[in-house]
């Protein structure tokens, strides 16, 4: 059951991380699936579609589709073709803006952290703070990528 809960929830993170509708019920192909995982997939099927708001999960050895929300889970990809449910350009066009936007934050703090007055005169509070920001965009910097890797 912990296989399926770590499924479900990239099924959704990557859901999520596209904005695709929450009412939205989305094909899934399982792409790679070993014997084990067809089998995990066969009992767990009505359980990982209703959580994770899928039709069915397909078993295919084919390549991922273009357009396609991917998850991973172990050694299994749940690809989710996205074509009819949201606009893939309108998607890409939101998540460059954003991510523009997380690269200029980054730059930003970085040039603060490499001044060496600021180094000088700010309180390590302060200094701290500036550096978990800077982790933490980082971190949303990676996720934007990876979100349009998806794409």
């Amino acid at each position: 059951i912990e296989w399926a809960i770590e499924l479900i929830s990239a099924i959704r993170s990557a859901r999520s991380d596209l904005n695709v509708p929450p009412g939205a019920w989305l094909e899934g192909l399982a792409i790679g699936a070993s014997a084990d995982e067809q089998g995990k997939l066969e009992r767990q099927n009505t359980l990982i579609c209703r959580l994770a708001r899928l039709k069915s999960v397909t078993v295919t050895d084919g390549p991922v589709p273009d357009g396609a929300a991917q998850a991973v889970a172990g050694g299994l990809t749940i690809a989710m073709p996205l074509a009819d449910v949201i606009d893939l350009s309108a998607e890409r066009d939101r998540l460059n803006k954003e991510l523009t936007k997380v690269r200029g934050e980054i730059d930003k703090i970085t040039r603060k952290l490499g001044n060496e007055q600021f180094m000088a005169k700010a309180p390590e509070a302060v200094v701290a703070e500036q550096r978990s920001r800077l982790d933490d965009a980082q971190a949303n910097a990676e996720k934007i990528e990876q979100a349009l890797a998806r794409l």
